[in-house]
């Protein structure tokens, strides 16, 4: 698990970061094509997923860190092309206007599934919102606000990805 700590990025940006997370290994990188880089992954990796998530300290309410994290599985002998290959995504992911509509699309329907199929579960991190800085947090990643984020943002997408690429 590598943890990439996104402290000073103010919650409305939280969502960009959230569908940033979902495009590596979605996405082409300069050094390969998305069928090489996902060819490599499964041969040298078992599992490899971007997320975001929060953490707050000592359980304290008032105050957390968002981190976009990084898992992978992998054996002990393929640990230097596991960082190789998580590196290269991280810093050489490129970022098309083109290749990355399909999966904001993607994204929606995901959100949109996730609001049916578990709404219990995002109405409770809304509500945990109000309470803790961790739920708030969370509730822009990969709650409510984060599907209206991401919604609007497929919606607005010629006059919004440009900025979304710059970020």
């Amino acid at each position: 698990n590598l943890y990439f700590n996104l402290a000073g990025l103010t919650r409305d940006r939280l969502p960009s970061v959230s569908l940033y997370a979902d495009l590596l290994t979605r996405l082409r990188t300069k050094k390969h094509t998305l069928p090489k880089l996902q060819e490599l992954i499964k041969a040298n990796l078992g599992t490899l997923v971007f997320g975001t998530d929060a953490y707050s300290a000592d359980s304290r309410n008032e105050a957390c860190i968002p981190v976009l994290s990084a898992y992978c599985s992998v054996l002990e002998q393929n640990i230097d092309t596991a960082v190789e290959l998580i590196l290269e995504i991280l810093q050489e992911t490129v970022f098309e206007k083109e290749t990355i509509l399909p999966v904001v699309q993607q994204h929606v329907e995901s959100s949109r599934q996730m609001l049916i199929n578990a709404g219990h579960s995002a109405a409770a991190v809304r509500a945990g919102a109000h309470f803790s800085a961790e739920s708030l947090a969370r509730e822009y990643m990969i709650g409510y606000e984060a599907a209206r984020w991401v919604t609007d943002f497929k919606n607005n997408y010629d006059s919004r990805i440009e900025q979304f690429i710059d970020d």
